[in-house]
């Protein structure tokens, strides 16, 4: 890595100034093997899942059903290609798919509606303000399923409209935390849909009448043919529901029902011609089953199972989990899945429960396998990954920490820690192991301080990495390295309230030394989308910070950074500098504008930033991206992972090459210096040339890949041999400093077996 500010050492990055200012072209996902627990995991770098909803299509057109995910939690699409063989479950995660799939928010069903071999999309509605229902067709396209929005010419909002009792017609509603069913619920050959109403405790039946009006099943024509349908009541207090005591009537008047909507599933479970009902509730831990005692065309609840399946484990999902029947391990038996579909404050990790069908699809049976199905295949750490690249062990490899904001434990209660990932590849094939998932004892904090960032640099200039930490209520914990210059981590104990800075909600710093003083400042995003930066006042071995952001040289609204969207009050900024070519770039993470990159950094501490993109890379894993770089694989080019708010991670490769380093010199200092041969294995000669014959009090530094000081003395003459091969193989820097320090100069070199 050569261009992450960690330590006092600068490291200057040559990048062809079109590259800066030019918009990002889509970066390719980067594949780092990940071992947790002594396991290897299938799809490491997926990014979590917190709320997912399940559908099956047939992605490449082999005939086979793959898996699609949508995540309510970002409104992230995830797309599995389907490679196992009967009894088998085996998804690979194709991301290329999921690109195809149009922007969808906050509930997604899959259904081929016109029965023409591709699945369509029916999702909740993009008119802004507007509860309805958009549709995609699909379509095969060299053998690639894609879509296209589905026009409805009688209106201009372009969604499905209802005919209501009263005769109007307004577009069919939908609540956004409603997960409704999409189903053939009167076997007339077209579906139906049935949800719950809004506030209310009752189930919504808009029947289609396509088929009704001999247009086939290849168009949605809906009236609202029922507000109660099977007669029951769902209960907002008990999470279950009451049923109707007789066929063709209806539970009126009653009080407390489901707030904000249910989750819906329908199947015919015991065989007998009619579908019955699976519910979750908004407020409920469990499923509920309502068996259908009526038929297909008039639909009564006469029994009820509330801890569904109470023959075998019961699911348990805190706070309104939605469930889902298909075929998840090839054996033609479709399967029972249940997860949550709240997005904030659920269960966040143990969260998808599989349940194998062992008897047939007609009389299903239901058997518990586990609460972690793909959830096991990738890092998932709860709710927030807020990762840092660094080299604890001092091995020359680039290590991970990761915050996250915390695994649900109870209901407002989180469990937020540090993981430490050590790698335990090469230097150029990365690959982590989860060595600690409490590193630093920092859950003992979690009772009052949650949601950790972590950033590392050498705040106090002692030659070694410390680690800062952000929280949700804006202060700072400083964690101080006291092993030295290049050796192993070894801190002190944690410092919270670092300097009492407090920046409101949600601090996420970054170390760098930002006015180019030799002293590294801080600079803090907040929840509000802004930067504040706080200037080092203090001396080398002695940082200290005014904790006030407004007084100056501090700066609350550094570089005018602002990472809301309009008319959001959440911005979530997550600050990271780069220095390339003696000029600082910001990466920042946001909320939903996923990495923003700014320039015009350089000497501009109280002016505004130039903007260039949003959703630098085409990088979209959902909301609250945190960002780190480094070259991890040794090509001379910057590496990204990035957490988001489903506990995840993502990597990608970028083509911003590290490249050769440039010398900053001051007027009174201007040498350049040459290392042969480079690489190399075992020397190195030193050269240096200079116009004014500047050889003499001169301080040598020798730096790894993350600003860790190999060695440092004092040095004389025009040339120099340098043993290396008592270095571990990477990439190294050395530095060249005037005995002043005003200015310096910086060479890179690579260590070679």
């Amino acid at each position: 890595m050569k261009v992450i500010t960690f330590s006092s050492l600068i490291l200057f990055i040559f990048l062809n100034s079109n590259t800066l200012n030019a918009q990002s072209d889509e970066l390719d996902l980067l594949n780092v093997d990940i071992t947790v627990n002594g396991n290897l995991l299938r799809n490491p770098l997926v990014g979590g899942l917190n709320a997912p909803q399940f559908g099956e299509a047939d992605f490449n057109n082999d005939g086979i059903q793959d898996l699609f995910v949508f995540d309510r939690t970002g409104n992230v699409v995830l797309s599995y290609i389907n490679e196992g063989t009967a009894n088998q479950t085996d998804y690979i995660y194709a991301a290329q798919y999921a690109k195809l799939f149009p922007t969808l928010e906050h509930w997604v069903l899959l259904r081929d509606f016109n029965d023409d071999g591709a699945t369509d999309i029916f999702a909740y509605s993009d008119v802004p303000g507007i509860g309805g229902v958009q549709v995609y067709e699909g379509y095969y396209e060299d053998d690639v399923l894609k879509f296209e929005r589905f026009n409805f010419y009688n209106n201009d909002q372009n969604l499905i409209y209802a005919q209501l009792s009263a005769g109007t017609t307004e577009p069919l509603y939908m609540a956004t935390e409603s997960y409704p069913e999409l189903t053939d619920i009167d076997d007339d050959g077209d579906l139906d849909f049935i949800t719950s109403g809004y506030g209310e405790g009752y189930i919504f039946l808009y029947e289609n009448q396509s088929v009704d009006l001999g247009f086939g099943n290849d168009s949605l024509i809906y009236n609202l043919e029922n507000t109660c349908l099977g007669g029951a009541y769902l209960s907002g207090f008990t999470g279950c529901a009451e049923l109707a005591p007789l066929p063709d009537s209806c539970l009126y008047g009653l009080i407390g029902g489901v707030d904000g909507g249910s989750s819906i599933l329908m199947f015919d479970e015991d065989n007998d011609g009619d579908k019955d009902i699976f519910l979750g509730g908004l407020h409920s831990s469990s499923i509920s089953r309502l068996r259908n005692g009526g038929n297909s065309q008039s639909i009564w609840w006469n029994e009820k199972d509330c801890n569904y399946p109470s023959y075998n484990t019961s699911t348990e999902i805190f706070n309104y989990p939605a469930s889902f029947y298909l075929d998840m391990d090839n054996d033609g038996l479709k399967d029972f899945i249940a997860a949550p579909s709240s997005p904030y404050n659920s269960e966040d990790d143990q969260n998808v429960w599989f349940y194998k069908n062992t008897t047939s699809n007609e009389m299903p049976v239901f058997d518990y396998q586990k609460n972690t199905f793909l959830v096991e295949d990738m890092v998932d750490l709860g709710t927030g990954a807020c990762p840092a690249f660094v080299d604890y062990n001092a091995d020359g490899l680039m290590d991970m920490i990761v915050g996250n904001q915390g695994y649900w434990v109870s209901w407002n209660e989180l469990g937020s820690r540090l993981f430490l990932f050590e790698n335990i590849g090469t230097a150029n094939t990365p690959a982590y192991e989860l060595v600690d998932d409490d590193y630093l004892n920092m859950s003992q904090f979690s009772g009052s301080n949650w949601h950790f960032s972590p950033c590392t640099g050498d705040i106090d200039n002692d030659g070694d990495i410390d680690l800062l930490i952000g929280e949700e209520f804006g202060a700072l914990f400083f964690i101080e390295n006291i092993a030295g210059p290049n050796q192993a981590f070894e801190f002190a104990e944690p410092v919270f309230d670092y300097m009492d800075i407090d920046v409101g909600l949600i601090s996420s710093p970054f170390i760098v030394d930002l006015n180019r003083d030799g002293l590294m400042d801080i600079v803090v995003g907040e929840r509000n989308g802004f930067l504040n930066y706080f200037q080092n006042q203090g001396s080398t071995g002695n940082p200290q910070f005014e904790s006030d952001e407004d007084i100056a040289p501090n700066n609350s609204f550094l570089g005018a950074v602002d990472t809301r969207n309009q008319f959001d009050i959440e911005g979530h900024c997550a600050p990271f500098f780069v220095d390339m070519d003696g000029e600082y770039v910001l990466f920042c993470g946001s909320r939903e504008r996923g990495i923003i990159h700014y320039t015009n950094i350089e000497d501009n501490l109280n002016g505004a930033y130039d903007h260039v993109e949003d959703f630098y890379g085409d990088i979209k894993p959902g909301i609250r991206s945190y960002l780190t770089m480094a070259d991890v694989n040794g090509n001379d080019t910057l590496d990204i992972m990035v957490g988001n708010r489903r506990g995840g991670l993502s990597a990608y490769s970028t083509s911003l090459p590290t490249g050769e380093i440039s010398s900053i010199n001051h007027p009174d200092f201007s040498i350049d210096i040459e290392l042969l041969p480079n690489p190399t294995s075992d020397f190195l000669r030193l050269i240096i040339s200079s116009p004014n014959n500047t050889f003499d009090k001169l301080l040598l530094s020798c730096y790894n890949n993350v600003g860790q000081q190999i060695f440092n003395e004092e040095y004389s003459g025009s040339s120099k041999n340098i043993e290396v091969s008592h270095l571990p193989t990477g990439v190294y820097f050395l530095e060249i400093t005037k005995a002043n320090g005003l200015k310096r100069t910086v060479k890179r070199f690579v260590k070679r077996e």
